[in-house]
């Protein structure tokens, strides 16, 4: 990411414009801020908004753009990507941010107010105060794994180790190598490049429901969308076998309050112990309906240029 020489010193390169996919956002993470959705059109417009649905908080940057228009994908509001005005009947308005694009470049100037760009609106938009603009890998890549690497396998035990501290030993769930390898269960890794950014799996249940397994990013890869792409890749991978339910089991603690603000913003909710779970202070268990009908305002499947 680079200052700009021939514009205004507010606005940072942050992606090509190939990188936002038609149809489709990228996210970029912000240090002590929101996160900011970058969208395409299908004319090949660029919009940036604060990636918060204004009514309950869903990402923007899973939802679906037609036109001009981004539907979140919680509670299906209509948001304007110029604006960022709600379309009627709903009544709301979400942050943007100036952008624009130069010789294939998107340029983004957090730092400037909506009303810079957007003086007159019938709407007081807020804007988020500035903050440092790290856009996310886009080289990530989801494999499936054997579970042998000496990668894997170190960030494996890592993983383990760090829950040692968080639970008795009967109220922690995370599966060691041996349950990782067991039946029934399937493995991914996330590279960026020669790098391990992370891994995730997905557990068989029921032929209509299925868990996620040990999620874990890198340190080396924290606050750079591992976490999303990995949850987002389990969700639609599930969907795709047919399962109707996803469910989840993590800590109560606040060292897992990352986690379980994740797993919220993609539609989880809580539930009670399922399969062989019991009730434990030292949990929480969230659940997703991801059955897909058309009436589903959370539909997890894989939509076009979604990333």
């Amino acid at each position: 990411m680079s200052t700009s020489s021939t514009a205004a010193p507010d606005w940072v390169e942050v992606c090509r414009l190939d990188d936002i996919p038609a149809l489709g956002a990228r996210v970029l993470e912000r240090d002590g801020g929101d996160n900011i959705a970058l969208f395409r059109t299908a004319s090949g417009n660029v919009f940036a908004l604060r990636d918060r649905c204004p009514h309950k908080g869903g990402p923007l940057s899973q939802g679906i753009v037609a036109g001009e228009t981004v539907t979140c994908p919680l509670h299906s509001w209509n948001l304007s990507l110029d604006s960022g005005e709600a379309r009627a009947p709903d009544v709301g308005c979400v942050t943007t941010y100036p952008v624009r694009v130069e010789d294939g470049v998107v340029w983004l100037s957090p730092g400037l107010t909506p009303a810079a760009a957007h003086a007159g609106s019938g709407v007081d938009c807020q804007h988020s105060s500035s903050a440092t603009v790290a856009p996310v890998q886009s080289g990530l890549d989801i494999r499936l794994d054997n579970l042998e690497g000496p990668e894997v396998l170190a960030l494996l035990r890592e993983h383990l180790g760090s829950m040692e501290h968080t639970a008795p030993a009967e109220s922690r769930h995370a599966l060691d190598l041996v349950g990782l390898r067991e039946p029934g269960i399937t493995f991914w890794s996330v590279w960026d490049g020669p790098a391990l950014a992370g891994f995730g799996a997905l557990k068989h249940m029921t032929e209509s429901h299925a868990e996620i397994k040990s999620m874990r990013t890198a340190a080396s890869h924290l606050r750079r969308g591992v976490a999303s792409k990995m949850l987002r890749h389990l969700i639609q991978e599930a969907a795709t076998r047919g399962y109707s339910r996803l469910s989840l089991e993590t800590g109560s603690m606040e060292f897992f309050e990352a986690a379980r603000h994740l797993y919220a913003s993609f539609g989880f909710t809580p539930c009670p112990p399922f399969g062989d779970y019991r009730p434990d202070p030292n949990s929480v268990f969230m659940t997703l309906d991801i059955a897909g009908s058309p009436g589903d305002p959370f539909d997890p499947k894989p939509r076009r240029g979604v990333t």
